[in-house]
């Protein structure tokens, strides 16, 4: 559907609106005839699936739609210029009832993003763009004793920091405590698209403290080790995709997940046994063929594994060539198997 005007005088119009997919087509942008229009909606009972890709809707505008939504199911806002407003409705209105949801947009904050996960149970399809991994954990945060003489109590639930901007008020070294982020509950995602940037990046150093480098080296061990919790508890996943989608934001930087079996996390994912796809192109690893060998035996259903498998070419060349080579070996298998 092409055009804003039109578009929004078929969804005044459908009072049985079930599902709306909404693309720019090369109509020019009648800015009055969308602000005329939109205070005209009204609820729609059935309106539960919406599909945006127009960076011309504000996020008032999306905040409307969102709002006059009933129990919505399945949202795609990637692209969009979703912000604080849609965010607030679509956590207030429809956080209960998501099936789906995609938010590829550089407006969206890692902290919402850990908030959506936190609140969704009944997400089985969920990506977004950069999610930090001081979300899930803080190291050197002050214990409740000591964040009683601190201007800001970074233990308290009302604590409001925006994470994906880079300012903060934690210093890493004030304290001994360590907070912790909320389990996810979405346990029955089946597709989930996130970039994990790990590595403390955000939290500034203290520099009059001797130890703040032990202190960061400890953040990032802590945040490779929950980002494994997390996911390990996600039982029903079937794709898994962490890679940079959007290279152009200012907040892509840190360490990814380390898929490594020696020195690292990779047996923490031996649950998601239902795994087909996982793909890590764009991120830095440094897998050896160990590491391909052990996902092909502890995830049966494996079909797919995507990305640069080691930065070093000469061994990326030969840990693709044995994967190519199973890959073959499995796929001929299935085929046998289903004759």
């Amino acid at each position: 559907m092409s055009g804003i005007n039109e578009g929004f005088r078929i969804i005044a119009q459908a009072p049985l609106l079930r599902s709306w997919q909404w693309f720019l087509g090369d109509k020019p942008f009648p800015y009055q005839a969308l602000e005329y229009t939109l205070p005209r909606l009204k609820p729609f009972r059935f309106f539960r699936d919406l599909s945006i890709n127009m960076v011309e809707l504000t996020d008032a505008h999306i905040e409307e739609l969102l709002d006059r939504m009933t129990d919505a199911r399945d949202l795609n806002l990637s692209w969009t210029n979703f912000g604080i407003k849609s965010f607030q409705v679509l956590i207030i209105r429809h956080s209960a009832t998501l099936r789906s949801l995609h938010l590829m947009c550089y407006q969206i904050q890692s902290k919402q993003i850990q908030i959506l996960l936190t609140t969704c149970k009944g997400l089985e399809d969920f990506g977004a763009n950069v999610l930090l991994g001081t979300e899930l954990v803080i190291f050197g945060a002050p214990t409740k004793e000591e964040s009683e003489t601190n201007e800001v109590d970074l233990t308290s639930s009302d604590y409001n920091y925006d994470m994906s901007m880079g300012t903060s008020h934690r210093v890493l070294g004030l304290g001994e405590g360590t907070l912790l982020g909320g389990d996810w509950v979405c346990l029955g995602l089946k597709k989930l698209a996130l970039n994990f940037s790990l590595g403390g990046r955000y939290m500034l150093l203290n520099s009059k403290s001797p130890d703040s480098s032990v202190r960061l080296e400890k953040q990032r061990d802590l945040e490779q080790e929950h980002t494994f919790r997390q996911l390990s508890r996600l039982t029903h996943l079937e794709k898994l995709q962490m890679i940079n989608v959007i290279e152009e934001a200012p907040f892509l930087h840190g360490v990814n997940l380390k898929l490594k079996a020696r020195g690292g996390r990779l047996e923490d994912l031996a649950t998601l046994t239902r795994l087909d796809t996982i793909n890590f192109a764009g991120t830095k690893q440094w897998l050896e063929e160990e590491e391909v060998t052990w996902m092909w035996e502890h995830w049966p259903r494996l079909m797919f594994i995507l990305g640069t498998f080691n930065q070093d070419p000469a061994v990326n060349r030969r840990v693709a060539a044995a994967y190519q080579d199973r890959q073959h070996t499995k796929w001929s298998t299935d085929l046998n198997l289903n004759k």
